[in-house]
């Protein structure tokens, strides 16, 4: 196996490391048996680690948020999950796999990631960009 491959599959795992222990503090904050939680640490981590290693580490956002997922439903279950929860599971995870990919694509389209900030010109050409208004 080359350098580059042991090392995209480490990263890879390392964002899945990152992501399943940023979710399950997450939904240790959402009412039982739900999914749902009011901060989501995990897509900042995600868009962060696309943003500096490439969105071609979209599988580490699904195989992260995919464990976190199956491993609330163990506990709400108090069993082993069935389909349902292995189907639920695989929604959130393409779900959170498609936003980190799209907001790290729209980052680097509309913001100029990672050059956005390097002198004052830049700096002052982000603040007069159209879409500045969207962030007011």
């Amino acid at each position: 196996m080359s350098r580059s491959v042991r090392s995209y599959i480490l990263n890879v795992f390392a964002l899945a490391a990152l992501y399943y222990a940023a979710g399950r503090l997450s939904l240790l904050l959402a009412l039982p048996p739900g999914y749902a939680s009011a901060v989501w640490p995990g897509a900042g981590i995600a868009v962060a680690f696309m943003l500096t290693r490439g969105v071609r580490m979209w599988p580490g956002v699904l195989i992260g948020s995919f464990a976190a997922n199956i491993h609330t439903a163990v506990v709400a279950a108090g069993a082993a999950p069935d389909v349902k929860a292995y189907v639920v599971a695989g929604i959130i995870a393409g779900g959170a796999g498609f936003q980190a990919v799209g907001l790290a694509l729209a980052t680097r389209r509309f913001a100029g990631f990672p050059r956005m900030m390097e002198d004052e010109g830049a700096a002052l050409r982000f603040s007069e960009h159209p879409y500045s208004e969207l962030r007011k």
